[in-house]
């Protein structure tokens, strides 16, 4: 006989008999994976938050009065767009899906989803057609211009920071749906 913590093991019991025990419902499982994967999606969000407040830097420094560092003015930076601005807000999204992931709250992760539907994914879109012309020009003609003080161009780099948050926002808007239907079904079983 092999022993155990508690003495010795029942007769007759090798440890195989396990198939009768109860196993973790399927939706607690996805639960737990896709409140990962939002949490994942939530972190890149901030990033690309504060990418966007960097380079809003010269502006809101230039709103609040502050004297503007000078290797920020030597990058010159164009003003925000009308999307840029109205991307901002949609850190609020990923706020009430944080807040709804600790007690399973489904309206508050409803009201995330839809924050980061209208205030994300919408602006983004609506910046890749503002971005298309530079884009189309950059990709068919061989010349493309780049700002003084930059070694890139700053079209561009708007152009990649939104395929990059396209994907967070969607993959974010498809890992949030995932968790409310594995939500739902667990509070349809205790219903029953």
């Amino acid at each position: 006989m092999m022993a155990s913590r508690k003495g010795q093991r029942a007769a007759g019991t090798d440890g195989n008999d396990f198939m009768h025990r109860e196993k973790v419902a399927n939706h607690y499982s996805l639960s737990v994976l896709n409140k990962g994967r939002v949490k994942w999606t939530i972190l890149f969000h901030w990033m690309l938050f504060i990418l966007m407040a960097a380079r809003f830097s010269t502006s809101i420094c230039h709103f609040l009065n502050v004297s503007i560092p000078t290797f920020l003015l030597q990058l010159q930076l164009p003003s925000p767009q009308l999307w840029e601005l109205a991307w901002l807000p949609s850190i609020m999204g990923s706020l009430f899906t944080q807040l709804s992931l600790k007690k399973n709250n489904s309206l508050l992760l409803w009201q995330g989803l839809i924050g980061t539907l209208v205030l994300g994914l919408l602006p983004v879109l609506l910046g890749c057609v503002n971005v298309y012309p530079v884009v189309k020009s950059y990709l068919f003609e061989q010349h493309t211009p780049v700002q003084p003080g930059l070694a890139f161009n700053i079209e561009i780099a708007t152009c990649v920071w939104l395929m990059i948050a396209i994907q967070v926002h969607l993959y974010h808007v498809y890992f949030t749906i995932q968790l409310l239907s594995a939500w739902t079904v667990g509070s349809n079983k205790k219903l029953k």
